[in-house]
């Protein structure tokens, strides 16, 4: 299956420059678009002092790494770009997610004490595109470029778009934590809480997340509500209950075993899936993708207590940095070549990761994955902000180990978190 990659990174090198599709996110009407015709090669040499750069910084998951399909595709594309837009230089450099090089942390450094080494244009995933909100380190992109609209984008590439702040962030690819199961130990895939524990084999979550992600995601689809008509955090105890009541059921029928308090994260349990000491788990779309065998293992949305399924997105989006207006007129020009479906339906497909728009996900090719993706994304929602994993996840997390260890029911669990949260 990912020999197709392969294929998909050659279409990538014969398709130079395409028109953006109708319904995509357009320039200001005084903006030059993508070239539907051929690049050409540049007759004469620019003098180098008079090229004009556009910096981009990239996540190290989106790294230029031509030794990838994704990588490959992306120095490609730049390069196509660089082509059609004589006397434009695209520069690109790999930050880090975490830590004090991180492309956060680096890019506030450098608008405090370097601003023309700032970037034009960055990736950065929710919390970061909050973060860099609401520390002024980013311009808003009403005026530049259309917002995400239903008629071609997926409702939860909309919502990751639509924050409380503005439209800052153009959505462009997404994680997902889905069901991974083996299809030899379930007689039909279990969609529903019943399910799994009537298939009697193991199942396994990340319980030791100290964002309880999963728990915070049952409970968000049993219709639980975190704030108040105030903005206070609130709880819903009773039905935190049916939650925890689910753990405590599945592990009482051998089907959750208390070991699950020490996996933290989907990763880790579909690394333990992988070795076969688990019929099912949670698992990210994108490990699911790379390594699944099509013959044995399969991927549905989350089972919930009805049976509806969910899956929660992890969106990253690329942000302008730029503040001058004729920069951020060039730099539009190169968002359009990077959000345009015959380039990002390849890309998003190398790199595993869910496409926001429907004509990115009609570039896939046509078997299961492409189907795959379409099922998990007709169940996908934005997951909670950092602040609400912030404020509900270590005391849920904790609440979970007290069940599995027998040392709390689920009632008085729930009841302790929401002590906990509300306060006396």
């Amino acid at each position: 299956m990912r020999n197709l990659i392969t294929c998909f990174t050659i279409i990538g090198l014969m398709l130079a420059g395409c028109s953006i599709l109708p319904g995509y996110a357009t320039l200001t009407p005084n903006s030059a678009t993508s070239t539907s015709s051929p690049a050409q090669p540049q007759a004469t040499a620019i003098p180098s002092d008079s090229l004009k750069h556009i910096l981009l910084w990239v996540e190290a998951r989106f790294a230029p790494d031509p030794e990838t399909p994704a990588g490959t595709l992306l120095i490609e594309r730049i390069a196509a770009f660089e082509n059609d837009h004589p006397g434009v230089k695209v520069d690109l450099r790999v930050k880090e997610h975490d830590g004090p090089a991180s492309l956060l942390e680096t890019l506030a450094a450098a608008k405090t004490a370097a601003p023309t080494a700032a970037p034009d244009l960055i990736t950065l995933d929710p919390e970061s595109l909050t973060n860099a909100i609401l520390k002024g380190l980013i311009a808003p992109l009403e005026d530049l470029i259309e917002e995400p609209t239903e008629h071609e984008w997926y409702p939860y590439a909309i919502s990751a778009a639509n924050l409380d702040q503005g439209f800052y962030g153009l959505p462009f690819a997404s994680e997902v934590e889905a069901f991974a199961y083996r299809a030899d130990r379930y007689s039909t895939a279990p969609y529903t809480w019943a399910d799994l524990i009537s298939a009697s084999t193991p199942f396994l979550f990340p319980a030791g997340d100290p964002t309880a992600n999963f728990t915070l995601t049952q409970y968000l689809n049993l219709g639980g509500p975190l704030f108040d008509q105030d903005g206070r955090p609130t709880l819903d105890p009773a039905l935190l209950a049916e939650v925890f009541s689910f753990y405590g059921s599945a592990q009482s029928a051998a089907v959750l075993p208390t070991s699950v308090t020490q996996y933290q994260s989907s990763s880790e349990t579909w690394m333990a899936f992988h070795k076969g000491q688990a019929g099912s788990t949670v698992a990210p779309f994108s490990n699911f993708l790379d390594d699944y065998n099509p013959n044995l293992e399969a991927m549905i949305p989350l089972p919930t207590r009805n049976g509806t399924g969910v899956v929660m997105s992890k969106t990253w989006s690329w942000a302008m940095v730029s503040q001058d207006s004729d920069h951020q007129e060039l730099t539009c020009q190169l968002l359009d070549w990077l959000m345009a479906p015959d380039f990002l339906g390849p890309w998003t497909y190398a790199l595993s990761l869910l496409p926001v728009t429907k004509s990115s996900l009609s570039a896939w090719p046509n078997g299961d994955p492409m189907a795959l993706a379409s099922h998990l994304i007709a169940a996908a929602q934005p997951r909670p902000s950092a602040e609400v994993f912030a404020i509900f996840g270590p005391p849920i997390q904790s609440a979970i180990e007290s069940i599995l260890e027998g040392s709390a029911s689920p009632q008085a669990a729930a009841l302790e978190v929401a002590q906990r949260i509300l306060g006396p």
